[in-house]
């Protein structure tokens, strides 16, 4: 009983040393890993005014500061408006070539200053939406409620407290009592702030499309005029925000108004590929995403608000890497209290999102393909053997073998994450071509078994290459037909050794007969001398008497005795006579 119960108990414990050492850690690792690519954010957004920057963003944040080798080294909107005018000026002066270098020159300078200033930016974002999704505190003193608060921290972030500083700035010219004239303030403020929380829930690479789930949020950092209330309701009369994203596929737009609280909805986007499917697992993509959002006040009047977009991503087995788009004209904020109508009020974040599949799916991608080639590789190998380098029958085991192999090979294929349908680049490196030599090594295996055991006789290819069906057919040919000679041979000679034995038969017969016809003589003779001398009394003895009656046999008749008959001659002094049988 305990050697029973032995065995699976050290199977178990050997089973559990890879579960426990490797398995386990394995799991952990990929949880963290899965669940750190899960709660990850990339911010982009639209903060700043370009037309209108102020001193403190660009000397204590440093947002509108170029390097030294631009030329110009002013902000990102004046070196645009320089390089507009100098080509409104060249326009009008075709044949000038000084007016047509310095617009060269004034483009160059603006291209290159758009890099710098949209990373600056996006850093911004990044410290901006630490406070704004709660993973930071304005303050230690309050854990909830209203982000309206009358101070902010020491420690709190530079952007960040700038960024709520200038969303408490005034939003219109103020009346100067004296003068009676509207006085524009240094710096204008944010009405709102415009929270977008967009999550990729799914790609789908065979049509390059992606969807997006996008959610729109209210936020206001005001203490005297807010226009958001504790639980994120816009409460403020005749104000709405609208967020329509222009790079989708199909209807984008999310609409908040007075009481409302979030505006979602899925959205459709076009998946663009850098490398496409067919380099799977080593594919990549990209998703540009337009957001252009704008805000009407009170009276109808576009008021300027500020956008922050927090991307995560949601698809199993893929990467994303976020990065704004560098390119003023597709990704800007210009502050403008303006009618309705115009466009240029406008808030537009661009950014792109780059996907490409996790190290994950690559390095498990990869290992199925060593296996199949490795199975492939031992399929052919044994089937070569068999046929060719150690010629031998095929069984049936094997060939049963050969074809759940072939047939294995497409749902091994399927194990890959997120592989597309046949015809890929793996398919044309690996899958079609172990395809084909199973098929081969398959069929030759299969067509062996049926020569040998279907079809007994050989064919005429058989015949031809002389192989080893034929040469087996004819070795078995060949036994047969010595078989078939040796009992023709011994069949012969029992025939004629029967025969002999019939003849010595005969022979001993007839010389028995001949024997005995002798012997039949010679007693007739002795008998007939005994009639003649005897008394001619009858013949008795004690044991046998022969009883001679007259008439009653013929005289030529003859019996034959099978024993002698003693005769006992009365007369004679008791001398017995032996005579034949024969009466």
């Amino acid at each position: 009983m305990f050697a029973r119960l032995l065995m699976p108990v050290i199977a178990l414990i050997l089973m559990i040393i890879p579960l426990v050492g490797l398995c386990l850690p394995v799991y952990l690792t990929s949880a963290q890993q899965r669940e750190a690519e899960r709660d990850s954010q990339s911010f982009v957004c639209q903060l700043y005014t370009q037309n209108n920057p102020s001193p403190r963003a660009t000397n204590a944040i440093n947002t509108f500061n170029f390097t030294d080798d631009v030329p110009l080294g002013v902000p990102l909107y004046g070196a645009y408006l320089a390089w507009a005018y100098v080509e409104a000026v060249a326009d009008a002066a075709p044949n000038s070539t000084e007016a047509q270098a310095a617009v060269d020159e004034l483009r160059k300078n603006f291209t290159a200053s758009e890099p710098a200033y949209f990373a600056e930016l996006q850093q911004n974002c990044s410290v901006v939406g630490e406070y704004v999704w709660g993973g930071k505190r304005l303050t230690a003193k309050r854990r909830s409620g209203s982000n309206a608060l009358p101070q902010v921290d020491a420690d709190v972030a530079p952007a960040m407290r700038y960024f709520v500083e200038r969303h408490r700035k005034p939003l219109n010219p103020s009346l100067d009592e004296e003068t009676g004239e509207y006085v524009e303030p240094d710096e204008y403020g944010i009405a709102l702030l415009g929270v977008i929380n967009s999550t990729l829930v799914n790609l789908d690479v065979n049509s390059n499309a992606a969807t997006l789930s996008f959610e729109l949020r209210a936020l206001s950092y005001h203490i005297d005029t807010p226009m958001v209330d504790d639980r994120g309701r816009i409460f403020a009369p005749n104000v709405s925000i609208k967020a329509d994203v222009v790079s989708a596929s199909g209807p984008g737009d999310l609409t908040m108004k007075t009481g409302d609280r979030v505006a979602s909805r899925p959205i459709n986007t076009v998946l663009t590929p850098i490398r496409g499917v067919y380099y799977y697992p080593f594919d990549e993509y990209t998703i540009d995403v337009r957001i252009q959002s704008i805000m009407s006040g009170r009276t109808g009047r576009r008021q300027p608000l500020a956008v922050i977009v927090s991307q995560r991503n949601q698809v199993t087995g893929w990467l994303q890497e976020v990065t704004m788009i560098t390119n003023v004209l597709e990704n800007y904020n210009m502050w403008w209290v303006a009618d309705p109508d115009n466009v240029d009020s406008d808030v537009v974040v661009g950014y792109t999102i780059r996907v490409q599949r996790s190290n994950f799916v690559k390095f498990f991608a990869c290992l199925v393909l060593i296996v199949m080639w490795t199975l492939t590789a031992a399929a052919i190998t044994y089937a070569v053997d068999l046929n060719f380098l150690r010629p031998r029958n095929a069984m049936m085991m094997e060939c049963t073998m050969m074809i759940t192999l072939l047939f294995a090979m497409g749902n091994i294929r399927n194990v890959m994450p997120g592989i597309p349908g046949i015809g890929i680049g793996i398919d044309q490196y690996g899958y079609i071509w172990i395809m084909i030599l199973l098929m081969a090594a398959a069929t030759t295996m299969l067509g062996k078994l049926i020569c040998q055991y279907v079809h007994p006789l050989p064919t005429l290819y058989d015949r031809v290459v002389k192989n080893e069906c034929y040469t087996e057919w004819r070795k078995k040919e060949d036994d047969k037909a010595k078989k078939a000679k040796e009992e023709a041979e011994k069949k012969k000679e029992e025939e004629e050794k029967k025969k002999e034995e019939e003849e010595k038969k005969k022979q001993k017969e007839a010389e028995a007969m001949k024997l005995q016809e002798g012997r039949f003589s010679g007693s007739t003779s002795s008998c007939d001398e005994a009639k003649g001398t005897g008394s001619g009394g009858s013949l008795s003895t004690p044991r046998a008497q022969v009883t001679r009656a007259e008439g009653s046999v013929p005289a030529a008749a003859s019996v034959r005795l099978p024993n002698s008959v003693s005769v006992r001659k009365q007369g004679d002094g008791g001398m017995d006579m032996v005579c034949a049988g024969v009466i």
